[in-house]
């Protein structure tokens, strides 16, 4: 119970870090971090059903943290990865892909444009920070638009509201589940 408790803790501060407005996400996640205290099998989530695949590209490693502890629980699993062709070769297993637009290996609208072009039903969140909008001189906006040119089904732009991306990421989810 501890545990439980330290982390809805550390939720919360990412919370504030991030500037939330809501903690939604913390209270689920409690939800299911209670329910790994009841040795639930780590395969299975809550509902008996496997987790749910998502991975986020990125070379963001703080950003990676903060998504990791939000979204890698019971009912999902975040693999973070360092570059682009190794999401190109596991997004076939995911049902989210979330791509932060500034990679090392590969730039985030051409990867976009690739999975869109590979995996047609696979639902992308693009995602960057403000401090790269002015490296590249765009505004939000332009990323905005050029991001669901090529592909993306959303767009965030760091600071973002935690909450808002696991909302996002579970209508996706959800759009999926009712395919099937």
């Amino acid at each position: 119970m501890e545990n439980l408790i330290k982390k809805i803790d550390q939720m919360k501060s990412l919370a504030v870090y991030q500037g939330c407005r809501s903690i939604h996400f913390t209270l689920k996640y409690a939800l299911i971090t209670k329910g790994q205290l009841m040795n639930i099998p780590k395969d299975k989530t809550l509902s008996g059903k496997s987790p749910i695949n998502l991975t986020f590209a990125s070379n963001n490693h703080q950003l990676q943290h903060i998504l990791k502890s939000v979204l890698d629980t019971d009912d999902y699993h975040l693999q973070s990865l360092k570059n682009a062709s190794k999401c190109l070769e596991i997004a076939h297993q995911c049902q989210v892909v979330i791509v932060d637009l500034m990679l090392n290996d590969m730039d985030g609208l051409s990867l976009i444009e690739e999975l869109r072009e590979k995996y047609r039903g696979l639902h992308i969140i693009a995602v960057m920070n403000k401090e790269s909008l002015e490296l590249v001189n765009l505004t939000a906006d332009n990323v905005t638009l050029m991001a669901a040119q090529s592909g993306a089904n959303a767009v965030f732009i760091a600071p973002f509201n935690l909450a808002e991306l696991v909302a996002t990421v579970e209508r996706f989810i959800n759009d999926v589940a009712s395919i099937h």
